[in-house]
Order: C-alpha cells, then structure tokens, then sequence
C-alpha cells in the first residue's frame, strides 16, 4: 500500500512541468502581445526539438499551449516568418539549452547547443523584438512526457503566462 502511493507521488512530481521567470521589462509584455496580435499571429521559432516530431505538430501543440496562457485574448501562432504579423516581434523556444546560455542571445538569432539534462527536458523562452528579449522564462518537465501529454501542455501554458505580462504600473 505504501509503495503504491510512494509510485503515485513519484509519478505525479514527474509529470509537472516547472516554469520561472527570468527576466521581465518594466513596461511587460502584454501590451505589445496585444498590438502584435490586432495584425495577426506572432512568430514562433522552436529550436532543438527534442521530441523530433512533424515540425508543423510541435508548432500546432506548441502554440495552442501559448494560447490558452493568454487569458481573455485569443493569440495565434506562426512558424512561417512570411505569415507573422509584425516578425520583428517573436517568441523563441530553445530546448535543452545549456544552464549559463543567456536569454539575449536567442534575441540576437544564436541557437544554442544541445545539453542532456538527465531525466529532464528543459527549455528557456523568449518574447523578441528585433534582438532584444523583452521577457524571458525557463522551465522543465520530464522526458518522459510526450508533447501530446497535458503536462506538456500544460508546460506551454505556464511558459505562456510568464511571457506575456503586465508591466509594472498595470492595472
């Protein structure tokens, strides 16, 4: 009896992505989400996709993900740089980056290399204009969650709600 909830625990600690938040301009970012948006879909760039699914599938979970973070605004998503509304404004997702790669430099179009960390996926993210990072998280989940699993959702969520944020001085 005990080892099956010690399991249940275990399991569940597994499946729950971890997010933070790295860095955010005073203004925020969700005026500039919002303005982006009245022109059409954000550019999302996905790099070092661990899961080596169909880019358009990653790009889809992905961005639906992001889009259910956003409370109150419907944001859509584009991995197309021709289709995005303004592509100067972008989000980056760089997965499994090393733990001292600067946020900014994703901003400056750097790629970083593939780390392996252990049971984990990790992933640091970034809301762009030009190069620079206007917001920046990171975050974890174990590997083995799959990108159709609702914790990987739910991870996309949680990186959502720490990129798009109300400045400071926001009511």
């Amino acid at each position: 009896m005990l080892k099956k909830f010690i399991n249940a625990v275990t399991g569940a600690i597994k499946s729950t992505p971890f997010t933070r938040n790295l860095h955010s301009h005073t203004s925020g970012s969700w005026d500039l989400m919002l303005y982006v948006t009245k022109f059409g879909s954000i550019y999302l760039q996905i790099l070092n996709d661990p899961y080596r699914v169909d880019p358009a599938h990653m790009a889809h979970i992905v961005g639906h993900g992001l889009d259910k973070g956003v409370v109150g605004h419907k944001v859509h998503f584009t991995t197309d740089h021709a289709k995005a509304a303004h592509p100067s404004y972008r989000v980056i997702l760089a997965f499994n980056p090393p733990k001292d790669f600067d946020f900014k430099r994703l901003a400056h179009g750097e790629t970083p290399p593939v780390v392996d960390h252990g049971e984990k996926h990790t992933v640091l993210a970034a809301f762009c204009n030009n190069d620079q990072a206007l917001v920046a998280a990171a975050g974890s989940l174990s590997k083995e969650m799959g990108v159709d699993s609702e914790a990987f959702h739910t991870w996309m969520v949680s990186l959502s709600t720490h990129l798009f944020v109300k400045g400071r001085h926001a009511n």
